[in-house]
């Protein structure tokens, strides 16, 4: 199960796929889960680690100070999950349950260091995470669609983490405030300000462009 995990460095065919899924504008996670659960995939699931590895990642970041001790929290998390693929994958709400586990395994590696206390992210730490939900991607050019990402890109990481899990994922208000032990309300603040910082760089850039 283990050599489903891509190794760094050698994801060609997850970038081809990647590439082939953005071209035609849709990515069926319902259908990829499918095919891993089902089918043992391994293309499938190479699409899937490209699609949400850095989320994952930035999850684990949130509690795990160390970038590697993050990166050993996700394959863990991943092992355990294709071990037992065809109940795991099959999940109704995989991706809150996806999260739940980055969470309680980040938790398990805090306890076992006998570390309690949750380690902000730094600030200026780069984090690649693919966008491509923004209904206004759709609507304008290239030039916009990057303005866009890059707005969304340089949020700070929680902020940026409650943007994507809410707008992205369709996480609701309680599950992301239970995953990253803030409460409904810090969670709203979060998204408002980012929906606000988002606006003001969207206005700024049409206000140019005319």
């Amino acid at each position: 199960m283990e050599q489903l995990l891509p190794q760094h460095g050698d994801n060609r065919q997850a970038q081809k796929l990647l590439a082939e899924s953005l071209a035609s504008d849709s990515v069926d996670l319902h259908d990829l889960l499918f095919q891993i659960a089902e089918l043992d995939e391994k293309r499938a699931f190479s699409l899937f680690f490209k699609l949400y590895h850095a989320k994952m990642l930035l999850l684990a970041r949130i509690f795990v100070s160390s970038p590697q001790k993050a990166e050993d929290v996700v394959s863990d998390v991943l092992i355990k999950l294709l071990r037992n693929r065809r109940k795991t994958f099959n999940k109704k709400n995989f991706l809150g349950f996806l999260y739940t586990c980055i969470k309680n395994q980040s938790l398990d590696y805090l306890r076992k260091n006998k570390r309690h206390n949750h380690i902000k992210i730094d600030n200026n730490i780069d984090f690649l995470i693919h966008h491509r939900s923004d209904p206004c991607n759709h609507l304008m050019g290239k030039e916009f669609e990057e303005i866009v990402y890059e707005c969304i890109e340089n949020l700070p990481p929680r902020r940026k983490l409650v943007y994507k899990m809410i707008k992205d994922d369709q996480l609701s208000y309680k599950q992301v405030g239970e995953l990253l032990d803030i409460s409904v309300r810090t969670v709203e603040v979060q998204l408002r300000l980012a929906v606000k910082h988002l606006k003001i760089t969207v206005d700024d850039y049409l206000t140019c462009s005319r």
